[in-house]
C-alpha cells in the first residue's frame, strides 16, 4: 500500500508536469521536498490539516484577491488576513488549539498545497503563491533548476511577505564558508593566535573584526573574490591599501562634472566618448562588437550582468544570508554592515529605487534582478571585505577593491556605476550646499571636543546629540544620481585615475560657457601684448594675493592674471600699492571672455568648495585660503575663462585663467 509521502510525490510529480513540462523531473533530484517533510513532518500534517479552513475561507479568500488591484488604485492596503478569510479562520482555532498556530515552515506549505489539490478553491491561494515562486519554499523553482542542468541550487529562497523581505540562503563548502559563526572559526585558530572574546561572550568586537578580516584565513569575502579573480582571470585578488587611495575634490569633482553630462544623452559626447575608447582601448572595443557610443554602452551592461550573476553565484558556498528589504533594515553605518557579516553572516541588501535600464532581469532562480544581485556582490566585495565605508573615500575604495572582479568591458559599466554616481553625489553640485552644512556642524563637534581637552570640563553631550539629529535629517534631502546607463570617458576608468580637475581636452566644448566682451585694467611690465597667466607665476604675484596662491600643497590654485574694472560710477579702481609700484597699465581690448559671477553663483560653486575642500590635517589657519584656492580650480574646471568680483579695497576685479590681448594705457 502506497504511503502518504509516495501519494504526495504522485501528485507533485502530476502538478510539476503540467507547468514546466513532463519528463522525469522528479528522479533522484526530487528529495528536497521530501527531506523537508522529513525534518518536520508535524509541519507537513499540520498543513494538511488546515484543509477545512482554507475550504471554507476560499470564497472570501478570492473576493479579497479580486478586490486587492482595486484598493491600490484607491491608496488602499488590502487586508492579509480578511474577516473569515482561511488565514483568519486558522488564527482563531489556534486560540483554542496552539499547536495548530501557523508557522508558515517549508513542511507546512507544502502540506497545505498537497491537501489544496483535493480542492480547486485552495490551489488558487496556495498553488499558486507556490507556483509563482511567493512562498516560503521556491519547490518548482528548484526542480527546474535540477532538471536543466543536473546541479543543486546553490541557494535557498525564503519570502516573508509579512515583513516584506526575501532571504536568500547559501550553502555551505567544506573548507570555504563551512556556514559556522566567525567566532567559532576564530576558536579553530587559538593554538595559533591569541583573540579575545566580546564582551558579551560571543559577540565580535572592533578590534576582532579587524583581525578577522586582515587573516586571509578568516576573510570569507577574500576567499571567494580571491578564488573568482584566479579562475576567470589567472591573478589573485589584491588587498587595497586605503591609505593608498585618494578620494576628494580635486580628483573627483570631474568625474562628478562629465558624469553630469554624460545623463543627458547628447549625441556629440556619445560620438567623443566612443572615439576616446576606440584611441585607448581598442582591444576592448573590437571584443564587445560595438559600433558605436549605444552599442558598446549595451554590450558592456551585459557583460557587468552576467558576471555580476557569476559572483553572486560564488558566494553559494559561504554559508551566508542575503536579506533583501524595502528600506526598513538599511545599516546606518558601514560598520554595522561588517559587524553582521562576521559575526552573523548575513547581509541586508535593498530592493526598492528605479528599474535599471538594463539590470532589470529577474534570476529565475532567487527571483532577483541583476541590480539587486549587484548591491549584494559590491557590498561584500567592495564594502565589507575590507571595511570600507560608505563615506566618500569608501565608496572610491569599494569600487577600485571591486573592480578587479570584472573583464575590462564590464568594467566600463561598473565604472559609472559606482566611481561616476559617487563623484556625482559627493564631489558635484547637487549636493553642494547639504554638505556645506554637514561641514559647518563637523567643525562644530571638533571645537566641542578641543574645549572639552583644553579646559578639563565634560563634553556637551547634549549638544553632540542634537547635531547628530541635524546630520541626520540633513542626509535625507540626499540627491542621487538620476539613473541612466552611461560610459564615462576612458581617462576615468583605470582604479589609477588621480589627475587634478581633470576634463579630457576633447569634452571642453561641454562644459565652455557664453562668452562677453571684458574690458579691465592691468599691470605689468613694459612691452606686453598678452596678458598671459604663463608668465604671471607665483613669484610675480603681488599684493594680498602672494600669501596665497600657489603657497597650499595639494590644493593649488591656478594660474591666473588680474584685471582691475571696468569702471563701475561713483566706484573708482584703487589698485594696490605694491601691485602699481614698477609696472605700467593696459587696456584689455573687449575679447569675449566668460567670467563667474562669485557674487551670484550661479551654479553653487562657492557652497561646493566650502563644503568638500581637501583636508590638511598638518596646517592650521588656511581654511578660508584653501577654500578660496578651491573656488577657484572649480571655476576654470566648470568652462569658465574667468570670474570677477571685488578686490580688497572693495572696487571691481576679476581673474582671467587664459591669455588676454591687451595695449598699453599711455600716462599724462
Amino acid at each position: 500500500m502506497a504511503s502518504l509521502l509516495d501519494i504526495y510525490e504522485d501528485m507533485l510529480q502530476q502538478r510539476v508536469n503540467a507547468q514546466i513540462g513532463a519528463g522525469g523531473l522528479l528522479s533522484s533530484a526530487a528529495s528536497k521536498p521530501i527531506e523537508t517533510i522529513s525534518a518536520d513532518p508535524q509541519g507537513f500534517v499540520r498543513g494538511l490539516s488546515y484543509l477545512p479552513f482554507d475550504v471554507l475561507g476560499a470564497p472570501v479568500d478570492i473576493a479579497n484577491l479580486l478586490y486587492t488591484p482595486a484598493a491600490k488604485a484607491l491608496g488602499r492596503q488590502p487586508s492579509k488576513k480578511p474577516f473569515l478569510g482561511s488565514d483568519y479562520l486558522i488564527d482563531m482555532y489556534s486560540q483554542i488549539a496552539p499547536g495548530a498556530k501557523s508557522t508558515k515552515s517549508g513542511a507546512e506549505n507544502i502540506g497545505r498545497f498537497t491537501s489544496g489539490m483535493l480542492d480547486p478553491l485552495v490551489v488558487v491561494k496556495v498553488g499558486k503563491k507556490i507556483l509563482t515562486g511567493a512562498s516560503a519554499l521556491d519547490v518548482f523553482s528548484d526542480l527546474k533548476k535540477w532538471s536543466e542542468t543536473g546541479e543543486r541550487p546553490r541557494f535557498r529562497i525564503e519570502r516573508d511577505e509579512e515583513a516584506g523581505v526575501l532571504r536568500v540562503i547559501s550553502g555551505s563548502s567544506e573548507g570555504l564558508g563551512d556556514g559556522v559563526s566567525a567566532v567559532e572559526r576564530r576558536q579553530t585558530l587559538s593554538r595559533e593566535r591569541e583573540v579575545t572574546e566580546g564582551g558579551s561572550g560571543t559577540g565580535l568586537t572592533k578590534e576582532e573584526i579587524d583581525e578577522i578580516l586582515a587573516d586571509d584565513r578568516l576573510n570569507d569575502a577574500f576567499n571567494i573574490a580571491n578564488k573568482y579573480t584566479e579562475d576567470n582571470f589567472g591573478v589573485p585578488y589584491e588587498r587595497i591599501d586605503p591609505t593608498s587611495i585618494e578620494s576628494n575634490l580635486v580628483k573627483q569633482a570631474a568625474i562628478g562634472r562629465v558624469y553630469e553630462i554624460a545623463v543627458q544623452g547628447d549625441d556629440q559626447y556619445k560620438d567623443l566618448v566612443f572615439q576616446s575608447y576606440q584611441r585607448l582601448m581598442p582591444d576592448v572595443v573590437e571584443a564587445s562588437g560595438a559600433k558605436n557610443y549605444d552599442e558598446l554602452v549595451q554590450a558592456s551592461y551585459e557583460a557587468m550582468a552576467r558576471e555580476t550573476k557569476d559572483q553572486f553565484n560564488s558566494l553559494g558556498g559561504s554559508g551566508m544570508t542575503f536579506t533583501f528589504h524595502n528600506g526598513e533594515l538599511e545599516y546606518s553605518k558601514a560598520s554595522d554592515m561588517v559587524q553582521d557579516v562576521v559575526q552573523n553572516k548575513n547581509l541586508n541588501v535593498f530592493r526598492g529605487g528605479d528599474e535599471h535600464e538594463y539590470l532589470k532581469n529577474i534570476d529565475p532562480d532567487t527571483g532577483l534582478t541583476e541590480n539587486e544581485m549587484f548591491r549584494a556582490v559590491h557590498d561584500m566585495f567592495g564594502h565589507s571585505i575590507g571595511a570600507n565605508t560608505f563615506q566618500p573615500k569608501g565608496e572610491e575604495i569599494a569600487f577600485v577593491s571591486h573592480s578587479q572582479m570584472y573583464s575590462p568591458l564590464a568594467r566600463l559599466a561598473m565604472a559609472s556605476e559606482t566611481r561616476g554616481q559617487n563623484s556625482f553625489v559627493n564631489y558635484g553640485t547637487a549636493n553642494a550646499e547639504l554638505f556645506k552644512n554637514i561641514r559647518q556642524l563637523d567643525d562644530e563637534i571638533k571645537q566641542i571636543r578641543k574645549k572639552a581637552r583644553v579646559t578639563g570640563q565634560p563634553v556637551n553631550e547634549a549638544r553632540l546629540n542634537e547635531i547628530a539629529d541635524i546630520k541626520a535629517s540633513l542626509y535625507k534631502d540626499l540627491k542621487f544620481a538620476e539613473q541612466k546607463s552611461v560610459l564615462l570617458p576612458a581617462e576615468y576608468i583605470s582604479p589609477d585615475f588621480n589627475k587634478e580637475y581633470f576634463i579630457p581636452e576633447y569634452l571642453r566644448d561641454f562644459t565652455s560657457q557664453p562668452k562677453e566682451p571684458f574690458y579691465g585694467v592691468h599691470y605689468g611690465p613694459e612691452g606686453l601684448l598678452f596678458a598671459d597667466p604663463a608668465f604671471q607665476q607665483t613669484s610675480k604675484i603681488r599684493g594680498e594675493e602672494y600669501g596665497r596662491v600657489g603657497k597650499i600643497e595639494g590644493v593649488p590654485a591656478p594660474d591666473r592674471t588680474y584685471f582691475y574694472g571696468p569702471e563701475m560710477p561713483g566706484v573708482p579702481i584703487k589698485p594696490e600699492t605694491s601691485v602699481v609700484k614698477g609696472r605700467v597699465p593696459y587696456q584689455s581690448l573687449g575679447e569675449g571672455q566668460s567670467l563667474y559671477p562669485l557674487a551670484e553663483d550661479p551654479l553653487g560653486l562657492r557652497p561646493l568648495a566650502e563644503g568638500r575642500f581637501p583636508e590638511q590635517p598638518n596646517l592650521f589657519g588656511i581654511d578660508n585660503a584653501m577654500k578660496q584656492n578651491t573656488l577657484e580650480s572649480l571655476v576654470r574646471m566648470y568652462g569658465f575663462s574667468g570670474m570677477t568680483g571685488k578686490q580688497f579695497g572693495g572696487g571691481p576685479m576679476s581673474i582671467l585663467f587664459e591669455p588676454v590681448k591687451i595695449k598699453r594705457i599711455p600716462i599724462f
